[in-house]
């Protein structure tokens, strides 16, 4: 006895990016256009098709819901209404920003004590440190393309001794070479 399954037919532009954008980031012009798509009518697939993107029903759903929420002045996560005077669109109500930050900073502790890069989450942490060797090493080339010390990170780098520390830093491993240096 054979037994055939019917599977749904996908149109190849939705199989191959789908997958590929799950993570996207949506600008306020792509969500503005989806909420008016949504307005007219139009179904979820022809709105992909409209976008010129790979999408999941579920991503064009949620960032209408989104846009929808934002134009009423409520939370996009529990609907209830936000402070408009600042200037933000897509916010969320406080309780939703206290958990939210919560939520942030308890996972962070989580992967802290296990090891774990808090940043990417998949690589484990180098030894002593709490990022991995990737993620370290883009925080260290962010903190100097902004012009603050590679180090700590806080203070303004002394362009006429160093090319990336600050004057406090330079000084500190200075006093530690020192220290270990025979003299």
């Amino acid at each position: 006895m054979n037994i055939t399954i019917k599977q749904k037919v996908r149109p190849q532009w939705y199989i191959e990016g789908a997958p590929k954008l799950l993570n996207r980031h949506w600008s306020f012009k792509e969500k503005y256009f989806l909420y008016t798509l949504s307005k007219q009518g139009l179904s979820t697939v022809d709105m992909i098709q409209k976008m010129g993107v790979s999408l999941t029903k579920r991503q064009v759903y949620n960032q209408i819901r989104m846009a929808k929420k934002a134009f009423q002045n409520k939370c996009h996560r529990c609907g209830e209404p936000v402070n408009v005077l600042s200037g933000k669109l897509f916010q969320l109500c406080n309780t939703c920003k206290q958990d939210t930050g919560d939520y942030k900073k308890e996972k962070r502790l989580r992967e802290i004590k296990k090891n774990i890069c808090p940043i990417c989450s998949e690589r484990s942490a180098l030894p002593k440190k709490t990022f991995c060797g990737e993620c370290l090493s883009g925080t260290y080339r962010r903190r100097i393309a902004i012009g603050l010390c590679g180090f700590c990170g806080k203070t303004p780098i002394n362009r006429e001794r160093s090319v990336s520390l600050c004057t406090a830093c330079l000084d500190a491993m200075r006093m530690k070479s020192y220290r270990w240096s025979k003299h």
